[in-house]
């Protein structure tokens, strides 16, 4: 019902709209008024009411006073205003019009009389604020803050919140606009009360939608929602008046005898009203609580740490509350550099690059220190630090489908002196709060990403240009390869891109290696040392260069009359090479070839294809000399391998074999502190005609592999011939030795675990 009162006012009221309470909840929509004017806003007086009709029974209603300027006026406002709400249905199409969609569609319940049209610009800005992602825009926060008192915005949300309600569609909305303070405000209305659902929704109008992508806004709202609801004398309040509201209709209700619903039915909902107002308030505080994050801790590349990047610290934010990057513990002289101002933490503006664009955010020391003894860093600035989730995925229904993942990146930067972060310092003790609670954030994952790994990577798929640019000690060659001629020194890592057809190296060329240089070929190498002319690779300085490797090349590389002395091992794009040459997924010919003081695993190591390694010479390695991985074939002859530095503590082996089927011919191997010859993991091999001396093991069998062996020597070993299983995965090991010498072994032979070892005169 609505009832004008067109001769004279009654109770001071010119409309009153009659409605019965089941549609509004009963004491749902009254309860939510209340708190709206706790809150500050704008309502119209809502009483239940009987009514009686020509004698009729008495039946019960909610009141609500229709929009006037005597309404305004009443509570103290400004009656000169535009009063806009929704204009309802007007088309056959659709139940509700979008007013969000074209202004037209809104109507005024106020006019101004200040205004010279009756004109619409009001909504037109509004409808203008809501456009998707225009918060994005330069200036939206301030041009918000001057059309509306943000803080109401805040309570308007949070209110919806506390009735679990998203019932603030286009259709339920009011707005009126104060000519005296130049102020769009809203009035909530017809909120009533839900079961609990998610904050990850939207809020549920286009223009709430869009404010409240604005973080500090959604922040200062969840702020307000996390004191309220923490306010147990607050939300007694909301409780008391809940059920003062129940005690005014509901003996009423149930003396109509015309009411539509059962007195049972009656108290069950006025039971589930006020079962609502408490589930909504426990169901926040646990939604409010959840404040997930991963992190990535990024380690720079050497040329970002040349430029002054210590760290990258990235945060993806998935949660309900914002997290807070609170700060970081640091060692001493991290410390003393932020001290100094050596020090900044910058905050990305969005493009996930370091540049000018990047906002400080200030740092101060505090005084705690963690477990391994560092101080507390703090950030100062609170919106500077906040990582807040942006929208979910919304499916069908405006279901949420999945929460949202929203990065955020900050940089810690040397803008002065020479601050540096080493690998003991990673990972960082990061500090992130739930912005809200202020208890910690719900970490889900933290991982350290190192930048240093692939910095390298451009330049195996480079041009040839691009290489001869970058390295002009090589030239070009037919048919799309390079060469290398004469002396050079290497001070940093030379890659050779696929896109290479061939590398030549020359007779007489020597290669001066920088400690820790590697080259990495994705091209064969051809190196064409002579007898007389050989090639070398040797150190520049007193310390181990890095590796020579060929990986991935599918043409055949060969090497012959080349040195290769005091290199070590190499991990370089992602890939590790124990080998001081090492040739990966690669097939190559060694031939008339010395090796001498390798430092790392291996002198020489062969991955994955066939071997062909004849007139070998290798002295004095570190670890092992040789190591063949999964050969499928092959042979290796006529090499020597010694340890001839009878102080080098070695304790490799020889020759190291796994997972291949090979020939071994010719050999002497001496004086390694471990196997003159190992043979593992399912390999195959035929021995003829070796002399091994001096080691712990002549030869050892491992894990179901399977040898032969035939006129070999073994002198003054510890054990000529092992046999066992090293690891359970593989059986036992079978070694047969024929027409062989051995002489001042300690013990001759020793098997294990189920292998066998036979010997044949």
């Amino acid at each position: 019902w609505r009832i004008k009162f067109s001769d004279e006012l009654f109770e001071g009221k010119k409309e009153i709209n009659l409605i019965i309470p089941e549609d509004r909840g009963w004491i749902e929509e009254p309860l939510n008024v209340w708190r709206a004017l706790q809150f500050g806003f704008l309502q119209p007086p809502v009483q239940f009411v009987q009514l009686s009709l020509n004698g009729g029974p008495e039946m019960i209603y909610t009141e609500i006073e229709q929009w006037s300027k005597e309404l305004l006026e009443k509570q103290g406002r400004s009656g000169d205003v535009n009063i806009y709400g929704a204009d309802g249905g007007t088309s056959y199409f659709q139940q509700w019009d979008d007013v969000f969609a074209d202004s037209s569609y809104w109507k005024k319940y106020e006019e101004s009389a200040t205004s010279p049209q009756d004109s619409f610009e009001e909504v037109e800005l509004l409808r203008e604020l809501s456009q998707y992602n225009v918060h994005l825009q330069q200036g939206y926060r301030e041009q918000i803050e001057t059309l509306f008192d943000t803080e109401l915005l805040t309570k308007w949300y949070a209110l919806s919140l506390l009735a679990g309600s998203r019932h603030v569609r286009d259709h339920n909305l009011r707005f009126f606009f104060d000519t005296s303070k130049g102020k769009l405000e809203p009035i909530p209305w017809d909120i009533g009360l839900y079961a609990p659902h998610t904050l990850l929704a939207l809020p549920g109008n286009p223009f709430l939608n869009e404010l409240f992508r604005v973080p500090s806004l959604k922040f200062d709202a969840y702020q307000f929602l996390w004191k309220y609801i923490n306010d147990d004398e607050r939300v007694q309040q909301d409780l008391d008046y809940a059920q003062h509201l129940r005690s005014l209709v509901e003996r009423a209700a149930y003396r109509d005898s015309v009411k539509l619903p059962s007195s049972r039915t009656v108290k069950k909902q006025m039971d589930d009203a006020i079962g609502k107002v408490r589930a909504n308030i426990e169901f926040l505080k646990e939604e409010l609580s959840l404040a997930e994050i991963l992190i990535h801790q990024r380690i720079p590349s050497r040329g970002q740490q040349e430029s002054g990047l210590l760290a990258t610290i990235e945060g993806t934010v998935r949660g309900i509350s914002p997290v807070r990057f609170a700060g970081f513990y640091g060692s001493d002289d991290l410390i003393e550099a932020v001290e100094r101002g050596d020090v900044q933490l910058l905050r990305d503006d969005g493009d996930g690059m370091w540049d000018d664009g990047d906002t400080a955010v200030l740092l101060a020391l505090g005084e705690k220190t963690d477990k391994e003894g560092r101080r507390e860093i703090q950030t100062t600035d609170e919106l500077l630090s906040l990582l807040a989730p942006g929208d979910p995925v919304i499916g069908e229904g405006e279901v949420v489908k999945a929460a949202p993942h929203t990065r955020y990146t900050f940089f810690l930067v040397r803008i002065r002196g020479d601050a540096a972060l080493t690998d003991a310092d990673f990972p960082l003790n990061l500090r992130m709060r739930n912005a809200v609670t202020g208890k910690k954030a719900d970490v889900l994952n933290e991982i350290i990403i190192d930048d240093r790994t692939f910095e390298h990577l451009p330049l195996a798929y480079a041009s040839r240009e691009v290489f001869l640019r970058r390295y002009p000690q090589f030239f070009p060659t037919e048919s799309g390869g390079i060469g290398l001629a004469g002396s050079h020194r290497f001070a940093e890592h030379i890659i050779i891109p696929s896109s290479v057809t061939r590398v030549e190296i020359l007779p007489g060329t020597r290669m001066r290696m920088g400690s820790g240089v590697s080259l990495l070929s994705y091209a064969p190498v051809i190196i064409q040392g002579s007898e007389g002319n050989p090639v070398y690779v040797e150190p520049l300085t007193e310390h181990p260069w890095g590796s020579f490797v060929v990986a991935n090349a599918r043409e055949k590389s060969e090497v012959q009359w080349a040195e290769f002395n005091g290199g070590g091992q190499m991990f370089l794009n992602d890939m590790f090479a124990s080998g001081m040459l090492a040739f990966h997924n690669s097939p190559v010919t060694v031939r008339d070839s010395i090796f001498r003081n390798s430092h790392g695993d291996d002198a020489l190591n062969i991955k994955y294809v066939p071997v062909d390694l004849v007139r070998l010479h290798f002295e004095n390695s570190y670890a092992d000399a040789l190591d063949i991985d999964a050969a499928p074939s092959g042979v290796l002859e006529d090499s020597t391998f010694i340890i001839s530095d009878k102080g080098l503590d070695s304790n490799g082996d020889g020759v190291d074999l796994s997972w291949s089927e090979i020939d071994v011919r010719n050999l002497r191997i001496e004086g390694f502190g471990d196997k003159c010859i190992s043979v593992g993991e399912h390999s195959s091999l035929r021995i003829r005609d070796v002399e091994l001396t001096g080691c712990h093991y002549g030869i050892a069998v491992k894990d179901a592999s399977v040898v032969d062996v035939e006129g070999a020597i073994f002198m003054e070993n510890d054990v000529a011939v092992g046999a066992y299983i090293k690891k359970p995965i593989f059986g036992p090991s079978t070694v047969t030795v024929r027409h062989s010498h051995f002489e001042g072994n300690r013990e001759q032979q020793e098997s294990q675990n189920g292998s066998t070892i036979t010997l044949e005169k």
